[in-house]
C-alpha cells in the first residue's frame, strides 16, 4: 500500500513499509491516514532525499558512526548507499544548503537515523576549518569588533 506525501506544490508517494523509518509519519499511518501533509518547515527540497533514505534504510538502519568523527564521514561510512547519498547532499563542502534542509526534514519528521547522519556529515564539514572558514561556508556574520579581534589574538599569543 502506498502513502501520499504532499507539500504545498507537490504530492510524493512512498511504499507504507517505508514510513517506519520516521516516528513522525508511522504515527500518522497507524492513526489510518494514507494522505499526509508535510508540515510546512520540511524544506521541500530535501523530500526526495528523504524518501531514499526511508526507501533503503526501512529495513536495514544506518550502522552505529562513531563519535567524536576522526576522520571524514566518507571514510566511516561502509554501505555503497550511504557513502553515495553523502556525496549527493554535499557534493560541495563549502555548499551545505541541502545536507542542512536534508537535517531539518529529518529532524521534523523524526527520523533519527538520518539526524544523526547528517549530523556527522556536518561534523565532517567543520572538523580542522577555521572560524573564518566556517563563516564563509555557512553564511556567517562576523560578529566580532576589531578590538575583539586584537583582543582575541593578543589571548591566543600566550598560548
Amino acid at each position: 500500500m502506498s502513502i501520499t506525501l504532499k507539500t504545498a506544490s507537490k504530492s510524493f508517494t512512498i511504499d507504507k513499509k517505508n514510513v517506519k523509518g520516521s516516528q513522525y509519519l508511522s504515527e500518522l499511518v497507524e492513526a489510518g491516514e494514507s494522505e499526509i501533509t508535510l508540515p510546512s518547515d520540511v524544506p521541500e527540497v530535501s523530500v526526495d532525499l528523504v524518501l531514499e533514505w526511508l526507501g533503503e534504510h526501512s529495513e536495514v538502519p544506518l550502522p552505529r558512526i562513531e563519535r567524536p568523527l576522526t576522520k571524514p564521514l566518507a571514510e566511516v561510512l561502509a554501505k555503497e548507499f550511504d557513502k553515495n547519498f553523502l556525496k549527493k547532499v554535499i557534493p560541495d563542502e563549502t555548499k551545505p544548503a541541502l545536507l542542512l534542509a536534508l537535517v531539518k526534514a529529518a529532524n521534523v519528521l523524526a527520523i533519527k537515523d538520518l539526524t544523526q547522519f547528517g549530523a556527522a556529515a556536518i561534523a565532517s564539514i567543520v572538523r580542522n576549518r577555521t572560524s573564518d572558514e566556517l563563516r564563509g561556508i555557512f553564511a556567517l556574520k562576523d560578529d566580532f569588533t576589531s578590538d575583539e579581534k586584537k583582543a582575541l589574538e593578543a589571548e591566543k599569543s600566550f598560548c
